[in-house]
């Protein structure tokens, strides 16, 4: 997570400087709609390309279920509200 608010940050001070949208853009690789809504929305890109491009790792972090330590996916998220769903007695995965 720190490294998507050094980018974000580095974004918004070359910005500072003068330098416009596409050239910070093309400076990073990104189209400069992405670039801009990385610096000022907060925008995290989900695509594992355009995250090496930035170096950021190819893979979001996932919420781990406490039970089995599986990543929890947002297909199983609705489970959570049912006692006992899931495979293994109420585990998410």
């Amino acid at each position: 997570m720190a490294k998507i608010r050094t980018l974000r940050r580095d974004m918004k001070r070359l910005r500072r400087k003068g330098l416009k949208w596409q050239e910070i853009a093309d400076h990073y690789g990104v189209t400069v709609g992405m670039a801009y809504r990385i610096a000022i929305d907060g925008h995290e890109p989900k695509d594992p390309h355009i995250r090496i491009r930035l170096g950021l790792p190819a893979m979001v972090q996932t919420p781990v279920c406490e039970k089995c330590g599986k990543c929890i996916s947002a297909k199983f998220a609705r489970l959570k509200r049912r006692p006992g769903a899931g495979r293994s007695g109420g585990c998410l995965i």
